[in-house]
Parts: C-alpha cells; structure tokens; sequence
C-alpha cells in the first residue's frame, strides 16, 4: 500500500500594471496575503500568489515567463482574479517576448492580442474574467484613479520599475479597459478614501470567495483535489490529440455492446469484459482516452465517469489507492454513509461491492496506463473478472504483464497504431503553428519520415526543439542529432544536454532529480529554497523547460515519463550517491525546516519512505500535528500505509504515547481531548487494541473532569470503545460503554434523533452477536420505532434493523417470523440499493435460510440460486460471497441426501476460500471439514477423515488447541454423525459481527 493524499491550494492571480513603490501593493504583500496564508494554512490548506508583474520579473526574467505561468493557471485551474487597474498601463509584449515559451499554440487568441499592442495586465485581466463570465464570483476588479493618490504615474515617478510602458497609447487603452471592466457586470469598486481603506476592500473580498473554497475543500477532502489532479494532466492530453475516427467508433461500440449485455442480464452478459486500448508509450493512447472522456462528457453531462491516470493522481502506481478513489468517487456520487475500508485486504475484497452501489445508471471506469502500476499491482489480481454491465471499463496499457493478463482474460484490444505519414504532417501542421516559416517543406518531410516520427510525442519534441534553431543550418543539424536517438529516452537524453549547454549541467541537474523524485511535483519557491540557485536562472531554466512541465496546483511536475526516465539514466549519482537516496532526503529535510501544514505532511514522510530512512520517517508521522494532519486529509489510509512500512523498527503505540505527552503540554486543553480521540481511533484501526483502549479511556477521563458529566463529544470516543471491546470478547463492557453512549445522546439529541436510532440498532446487534436476545431484541424494536417516526426514515439503518431482527428470531427458532424480517429487509435494499446489490443477495440468503431451517427446501433451493447468481454477476464467481451462499446451498442438497451434488458444491467453496483467502483462514479450513464430513457421510470415510484431521490441524495452529472452534471439530469428527452447521449471513453495521 502506497501513500495517497495532497494538500489542497487556493491559488490568486494579481493582475496589476507594476509599480513596485505604491502603497497599497506594500500593504498586500506584508499585510493582507500573509493573514490570508496563515488562515488557509490554519485549515489544512496552501495560499500561492501568482503576480506576472512582480519584482522578479521586473529585474531579468523574461516576461513571456511570467506571461505563461498566469494564462496557463487562468485557463487550467481558474483560480480567484485579483485586478487592479491603477495608472499606468504597463508592460506591452511582443511576439520576440513569447516564441519560446509555446504560449501562441496554448492561447491562439494572443496572435490578434499582440498585433494590436495589448498589455499583459490587460491580457490576464481578459484571459482571467472578462471574456469568461462563470468567473463571477471569483474575479474582483478595483479602478484606481490619480486623485485618489493611491496610485500615481510610474512613468513620472523617479525610479520606478515598470519597464515598458506604453506612454501615450497605454493611457488611451487604459482608459478602454476601465470602461469595459465597469461595463463587464464582474464586482467593481473605485474611489476609496486612500490605500488602507482599498486594501481593506481587497482583504474582505478576497475573505469571502476564501472561505467559500475553504469550506468546499473540506467537504470535497482529498476526493476533489484527486480530480483536480487528473483533470489537469487529462487537459494536456487532449491539446495534442489527433482525431481518428475509427478510434473514437470503437470506443463508443465497446459502449454499446455493455449495454446490450446489461439489457440481456444473463451471466455471460454480465461477465463481457473491458476494452484495452493497446500500443507504444508515447504513441497517443492517453491523448485518446482523454479526448474521448471529454467528448462523451459533452454529449453526456450527467454521465457518471471516472478518469483516472496512473502515475498523474496523487495515489502514484498503487492499485489500492485506485480502487479507493472509485469508491469515493461512488460514495460522493449516491451520498452513502458506508466507510470506506483502509487496509489493504479490505480495500480489494470490498472493491467488487462498491462498484455494485451504482444506482440506476452506467459508471464509464477510464483508466490510462496500467503498466505504469507497481509491479506488484500489474498481475491485475485486483480487477474483477467479472463486471456487472452497470460497469464499462476502458483502459489502457503499453504491454508488459498488464498485457500478457487481460489477453488471457480474453479482453478485445483496440491497437492505437503509429502514425500514417500523412497523419505526421497533420501532427506537424499543428504543432508547428506559426513557427512554420522558420522550418523548410524538406525539413518538416524528413522529420516526419523517420522512422522514430511514428509517435505524437518525438514530433511534438522534435519541433520545440527546432524551433529554437536561429538558422536553417541549425535546424539541419538539430534534426540530424534528434534524429539519432534510438529511443523517446535517448532523445529526452538529448534534450536535457541541451538544457545543460544553455542554463549549466549543476541547475539542470538538481532542479531535474528533485521534481523527478517529489512525491507530486514541487513549487517554483520550493526549487529555489532547496537548490539555492540564483532566482534569474531557475525562472529562466523552468520558462526554457515550459514545454515538458506541468503545472498542478503550483506544483511542477514532467509531462510524461520518458523525461523521467531520462533524468534517472543521466543523473543516477544524484540518487545514489555516498548514501542511497540522497535526492529524497534534501526534499525531505527542507519541508522539515517549514511549519507544519498539509503540504508538509504531504511530502515530508514520503521523501524520508523514499530515502528509506526509518528513524526519520518514524519522527516525522509520530509527531501529533503531522499524524493529525494526515488523518484529516483521508482518514489514516497514509498514515497506516507508512506504519507498516516501517514494521516492528518503531512500537506504533509506545511512540504516540510518548508524543501526547510532549503535544499536550503546549497544545490547547479544549482540542487535546479530539485529538486523543483521533489517535485513538487510528490505534484500533491499526490492530493496536490495548494502546488504542488506553486513549479512549484517557479522552473519557480528560473530557470527564471538566465537571460537565457525559457530553455528547464523548461518544465518538465511546464508539470506538465498543467496537473495540468487542473485539478483544469483552462484550459485557462493550454493551455497559455502548448504552453510556446512547444515554448521553437521548439526552443532548432528543428522542427522535436518527443518531440515537443509529446507536440502539448497534445496541442491538450487540446484544444478539453475544446471545442476548431478548435484550436485542427490546432495542431493535425500539429504534425500528424511531425510524419509523422519524420524517427522513433511513431506509439502510431500517434494513439493517429488520436483518438484525430476522437474526434474533431465527437463533429462538421462530423461523416465520425471521422470513418475515428478512423480506422487509429485501424490499427496503432492493428499492435504495437495487435489486442485483449484494446486500440484496444477502437478504434473499437469510430468507432461504429460515426457509430451510423450516424443512421448505425447495423454496430456500431456489433463494439461494438466486442469491448466487446475484452475487456471480455482481462479484464475480470467485468473490468469497459467493462461498456463503454456495455452503448453503451444499447444506440444502446433503440434507436431501443428493449427496454428488453437496460434495460438488462444498469443493466449489472450499477452492474459491482457498483462491481468495488462503489455506489458513478460518473460514477456508471450515470449508475444509465440511468437505470431509460430507465425504465421510457420503461412503468415503478415508478421504473424509484425512481432510477432517487436516482442518483440526490448521484450526489448532490458527487458533491454538484450546480454541472453542477446534473443540468443536474434533467433537464433530470424533462422532462424524452429526451435521456441520449450516453458515448463514447475518450482516450489521457493527465491525466485526458478520455471522457466517
């Protein structure tokens, strides 16, 4: 399991004309932007500050730099527009300012821009609102006249720095574009009463639309900062597709077909397998898949669609966080409370259900290259085989193992082949744009007739590079040098030679090794902090590097992974040095040295993970602001991931214990207590039960001596103390700490609260987990009841309730009345989950369970076919699911005495536990005596005995000869006439109390 999660970033663009001396700019840069750092920071969250026209730009750096970081984030990310029209008009560049920078191919409006002299503040004013009206609520505009002596002239001020300016026509423009942003209709406000009072206009507008996105951020989590990411790297993607129609035909007849099999609803049906688009890296599959999504999306906007490529989110090459952000994604699409599972076993047995919680709609699941997964996630054991046809699945690989699996899954490929030459000169056309003077007819032929010319991505290369020649000459031997690389790595080889050549081998080493090892890319300040470069020439080499960067939230990071593997085979010193990882560790002592913040926390502990330094790492996530900050940002899926890398080379437990103790004597008295809480939590979910109950225990006591008595922050805390209880069979406990809870949220909620409800249901299910029916029972009814009166009624929670329910009438042998429950159960899942849910097919297992515990054989024959073929369709026939209600249905068939088929179906389930849980699993070695039990019974006593013994065996080395469990086989098998107990699916909301 790989680390996941990154900060979010509130970025704002200062469109301004420059004038470094006025007063109300010194007053945003050391008053107005750092509080609004400090409260962004407070909130887990990163304030970036773009100003084309600042000072760094004003003395060396190109403009077209500064010029293209603004449009390209105005147009990219849309972020909040800060203009200030003051007066001078500023900075006016020209097409010299910009050819090297592929800004005129990104922003085709800017050739008419330049012809007509407009100045960058009016440009970024353009790009970033005026001619793009949903930015309403994020652009500010404020007009500054020279009365109102918060602006003057630069062009009359003594040593001003505004290089440029545009004299007499800058005025006349000036003037036209106040008259259009106060014609615009976007927020305006003039004439304030000197410079503190504007900046105080600033700070307050600035406040809101922060806030806003703040409060959206925290909702959305890491989930929105996820598609963000992807988002960003699938617009890159399509800027350089090409369009082939037979490519975008097949995708949406692969689309077609799914649905046909979903509208057939057989097995097979259900079981048609994904599309894998297949061909060379670099060859267009990703610029593909992009543009399809995005055009879909068009003709579909409430399409539900997941995109998601490999190496670009901020889960890296892990499967798991893959499939973890399916889940959100579906979570945040139906609103389900359901949790989402941490562990890595968890994440891959669960994955199958939640793909089933699509409602009433098809889920279009794009994932682009699988072979850039880690190798351990490229066997695909995680993808199910089978897909319910809900789910169309299109991915992409360009071969290796991912390959070689889905061709044996039998998946259709559509191939993405090189290029055509006459598509290479399309590519060429527009690639080339206006630089097509430059570059002669014979050059572009012989570039597009070699052999390496074949892919997107060498052309699209190849002419940034020629177009940086001066002389025909120099494109001549360009072409030859490029042209010579065997291989996309070889040329970017060359490439970086380049870069070396103009800006020195020192600077594009570093700045290269360290974007290539961040976790997600790093910030222009943060290059310039680590390396310790010359700020002229790090802007100057990233605005030489523009063409193979992008930018996400601020942060740089390579267009593709061919400059990747480049920099690792030219710079391995830089990795490996005196000590393995060297480049990790100058990323991870620098964010060691910032203030802890969501950024930090982001990247500190990974570079340690990297660099394979353990102490360092163990320092680092054991700290309490770090480990909490973590746990905000995904709940511990991160901050467990990291733990169990570093293994028993640190004692989880003892080292939070000894970090409270240090947090708490400067942390606040009225925080510390949820702080505890969430460690606490972490601890159990971590498997750490005793260190874990000790900080429950010790927030109740903390909490409790404030004089207030119970109060309902305690029963979060509480919570986690049940569960845990239960867990260690300390059920007495469990259900004395579970009623404390719900006494303190009747008093505090009311009677009626579904909070309250919530917690009788899992009262309940307690009660009957540890054989208190009657009691269970009594708190069942009563929250039904609750539910009942409660205006928004919990369909799930009543679900949950009437399974429970049917579990407790079923263990007192009131079979009837179980059905009963079970069917209510049924119908309430079937009309919020759906029919083919799995929590369906659990439902219709329990109703054929109290069915054949009745003697009705024949209806619970039929259930618990049509459970599994729920479960087939929905799971896969391999899922352990399947096994419950395959065990049941042997059990139906041995009670019959149809003896051939018990045993079939007992081997069937026995090979999928083995398959999916491994031979020592409980549940595998039961599965394991049945068989030998009913091979006994059915007239082979030797083969019987023989597995009979082996389970009793595996039983008492899982959980020693003492166990309950083994006594009761070796009863069984000592008598072997008695029947194996049938299993049965008694599901609640309680962790760890699914009977079966």
């Amino acid at each position: 399991m790989k680390p996941t999660g990154a900060a979010p970033t509130i970025t704002i663009v200062l469109a301004r004309s420059g004038d470094e001396d006025s007063p109300l700019l010194g007053h945003l840069l050391t008053q107005t932007f750092p509080e609004l750092e400090r409260i962004c920071s407070e909130r887990k969250a990163h304030l970036a500050v773009i100003d084309p026209c600042g000072p760094t730009s004003q003395h060396g750096m190109p403009h077209g730099g500064s010029l293209a970081l603004a449009l390209d984030v105005l147009q990219q990310e849309r972020p909040i527009l800060l203009g200030l029209a003051e007066s001078s008009y500023g900075w006016v560049p020209t097409h010299a300012d910009v050819e090297n920078t592929g800004l005129l191919l990104r922003h085709p409006w800017l050739h008419g821009a330049l012809k007509e002299g407009m100045g960058l503040l009016e440009m970024v004013m353009i790009e970033g609102a005026l001619r793009y009206p949903p930015m309403e609520s994020r652009a500010f505009f404020y007009i500054v006249e020279n009365e109102e002596g918060i602006g003057t002239d630069a062009e009359r001020r003594p040593g001003a720095t505004v290089p440029n300016i545009a004299g007499t026509r800058g005025a006349e423009r000036l003037a036209a574009l106040k008259a259009r942003i106060r014609r615009s209709g976007f927020p305006v406000r003039e004439r304030a009463a000197g410079p503190e009072v504007l900046a105080q206009w600033i700070r307050n507008d600035l406040m809101g639309v922060i806030e806003a996105s703040l409060s959206s951020m925290e909702n959305a989590g890491t989930l929105e900062a996820e598609r963000r990411a992807h988002e960003a790297y699938a617009r890159t993607r399509r800027r350089s597709y090409l369009d082939v129609d037979e490519y975008v035909a097949r995708l949406n007849r692969h689309l077609e077909e799914r649905g046909n099999a979903g509208r057939e609803g057989s097995g097979e049906a259900a079981g048609n397998p994904g599309l894998v688009i297949t061909g060379v890296s670099g060859g267009g599959k990703s610029a593909l898949i992009a543009h399809w999504c995005s055009q879909y999306r068009e003709l579909h906007p409430d399409a539900f669609i997941i995109e998601h490529y490999v190496g670009f989110g901020t889960g890296g090459g892990s499967h798991h966080a893959l499939m973890r952000r399916v889940m959100e994604e579906i979570r945040s699409r139906y609103a389900l409370e359901t949790a989402l599972p941490e562990r890595s076993a968890e994440i891959e047995e669960a994955f199958p259900v939640w793909l089933a919680n699509v409602q009433n709609e098809e889920l279009l699941l794009a994932i682009d290259a699988l072979n850039q997964l880690d190798p351990e996630s490229q066997s695909l054991r995680w993808l199910p085989e089978y897909l319910q046809p809900k789910v169309r699945l299109i991915v992409s690989t360009a071969g290796g193992e991912s390959l070689a699996r889905l061709r044996d899954r039998g998946w259709p490929e559509l191939d993405v082949r090189p290029l055509t030459l006459r598509e290479r000169r399309e590519v060429l056309r527009s690639y080339i744009g206006e630089f097509g003077g430059a570059i002669s007819d014979p050059q572009l032929t012989r570039l597009s007739e070699s052999s390496a010319g074949a892919t997107p991505l060498f052309l699209r290369t190849g002419i940034e590079e020629m177009r940086r020649a001066r002389t025909s000459e120099e494109v001549n031997d360009r072409i030859e040098y490029y042209l010579e690389a065997e291989n996309l790595t070889e040329l970017f080889d060359r490439v970086l030679r380049r870069l070396e050549a103009e800006h020195g081998h020192a600077l594009v080493r570093d700045v290269a090794t360290l974007i290539r090892a961040s976790r997600q890319g790093l910030g222009r300040t943060e290059l310039h902090a680590i390396t310790g470069a010359d700020a002229r020439r790090l802007d100057r080499l990233l605005t030489a590097m523009d063409h193979h960067l992008i930018q996400r939230a601020n942060l740089l990071t390579f267009y593709h992974d061919y400059l990747r593997d480049a920099v690792a085979a030219r710079y391995p010193a830089a990795e490996n040095g005196n000590a393995a990882g060297d480049v990790h560790v100058r990323i991870a002592t620098f964010f060691r040295s910032q203030p802890v913040s969501a950024r930090r926390a982001f990247e500190e502990p990974w570079q340690w993970l990297q660099a394979g330094r353990w102490e360092e790492l163990a320092a680092c996530i054991e700290s309490i602001p770090i480990a909490t900050t973590l746990l905000v940002a995904d709940g511990g899926y991160n901050l467990l991931s990291y733990w169990l890398e570093i293994g028993e080379r640190v004692e989880m437990g003892l080292a939070y214990a000894q970090s409270l103790k240090e947090y708490e004597r400067t942390a606040d008295p009225s925080t510390l207590p949820a702080t505890v809480d969430a460690i606490a939590r972490f601890l159990f979910e971590a498997g750490r039960y005793a260190d874990a109950e000790a900080l429950c225990r010790r927030s109740l006591r903390m909490r409790a001596g404030d004089g207030q008595g119970d109060t309902l922050e305690m029963t979060g805390a509480l919570d986690t103390l049940v569960t845990l209880l239960y867990h260690v069979f300390r059920s007495d406990e469990a259900i004395e700490s579970s009623r404390r809870a719900l006494a303190v949220r009747r008093r505090t909620l009311g009677e009626y609260h579904p909070d309250v409800a919530r917690n009788m249901a899992d009262l309940g299910a307690l009660l009957y987990a540890v054989g208190r029916f009657t009691e269970a029972e009594e708190e069942l009814q009563q929250a039904l009841a609750l539910c009942n009166a409660h205006v928004a009624r919990e369909p799930l929670l009543m679900a949950m309730i009437f399974n429970t329910l049917g579990a407790v009438r079923t263990a007192t042998g009131e079979h009837q009345a179980a059905h009963a429950f079970f069917s209510q159960a049924l119908e309430l899942n079937r009309a919020t989950l759906g029919a083919e849910h799995p929590e369906a097919a659990s439902n219709i297992t329990n109703m054929a369970f109290a069915l054949h515990s009745q003697g009705i054989t024949e209806d619970a024959d039929r259930l618990y076919r049509e459970a599994i073929g729920i479960y087939e369709r929905t799971l896969g026939p391999n899922h352990p699911m399947v096994a419950v209600a395959v065990t049941n249905l042997a059990g139906v068939m041995r009670g019959r005495d149809e003896m051939p088929e018990a045993i079939t179906l007992f081997r069937r389930a026995l090979q999928i536990r083995r398959d999916a849980l491994g031979d020592d699993n409980v549940e595998t070695i039961n599965s394991t005596f049945r068989l030998g039990w009913t091979l006994h019974a059915a007239g082979d006593p030797v083969a019987g005995e023989s597995l009979m013994q082996h389970a009793i065996q595996l039983m008492e080395r899982t959980l020693g000869a003492d166990h309950n469990d083994v006594l009761r086989l070796r009863n069984i098998s000592a008598t072997a006439v008695h029947p194996a107990r049938i299993q049965r699916v008694i599901k609640t909301d309680l962790p760890g109390v699914e009977g079966r």
